[in-house]
């Protein structure tokens, strides 16, 4: 099989915002929580209470102080992933609530499909792929599967991690979309399936390619 796009490395990036944390963290909601993202090529939102945090801009620092007002700790540990995500090619990042001392993220990835299979051929080579690198990287209870979404028929996948908090595994799920010359791949991270679940139902319903 010819390996036309290198998974794993891409998954494991798009992961590396999934930091467990012992903090205790209460988020404002924010009066808007909908977002157009040029480089992601669309608009969506997130839940309520999940807040954005800007990898580029003047703003960013102000933007971590209010995030992080009633836990100064959390300034330091997200300006160290907010770091590592710009540098790993990341274009989105936002938290949502803690649970079991692990912090809920959401990112999203752009990459380029120039050249790449496309038709049912995309469908069948990513699938195959998925499952059967995903799991030599650390990535257990593999379950991939093609769904029609209101953004379009996506790749969504669902695994879990070891490093999660305490005995809880990380939980994930990614959503590989392809639009026009790109692919995006959104990754919601937590401890629980069913907060994965309602935030990528969130950004779902709303996604609308631009």
């Amino acid at each position: 099989m010819k390996h036309w796009f290198s998974f794993p490395r891409v998954v494991v990036m798009s992961v590396v915002a999934s930091a467990v944390l012992a903090l205790a963290v209460g988020p404002s909601g924010a009066t808007s929580n909908s977002f157009n993202v040029t480089k992601v090529g669309a608009s969506f939102a997130l839940p309520a209470k999940w807040i954005h945090v800007p990898l580029k801009g003047a703003d960013i620092n102000k933007i971590l102080n209010t995030a992080s007002k009633d836990n100064p700790q959390l300034k330091s540990v997200l300006t160290t992933e907010v770091t590592q995500a710009d540098k790993k090619g990341i274009i989105f990042f936002a938290f949502g609530s803690v649970a079991h001392d692990f912090l809920s993220n959401v990112n999203i990835i752009v990459t380029s499909a120039a050249g790449e299979p496309s038709g049912s051929s995309y469908y069948g080579d990513v699938v195959s792929q998925l499952k059967a690198q995903l799991p030599t990287g650390g990535f257990k209870d593999v379950h991939v599967s093609i769904r029609q979404l209101p953004m379009g028929k996506e790749i969504v996948v669902n695994y879990h991690l070891s490093e999660g908090a305490g005995r809880l595994p990380a939980q994930g799920l990614q959503i590989y979309a392809r639009h026009k010359d790109k692919f995006d791949i959104i990754t919601f991270t937590s401890t629980s399936q069913a907060t994965d679940a309602a935030a990528a139902q969130v950004l779902e319903d709303s996604w609308k390619w631009n």
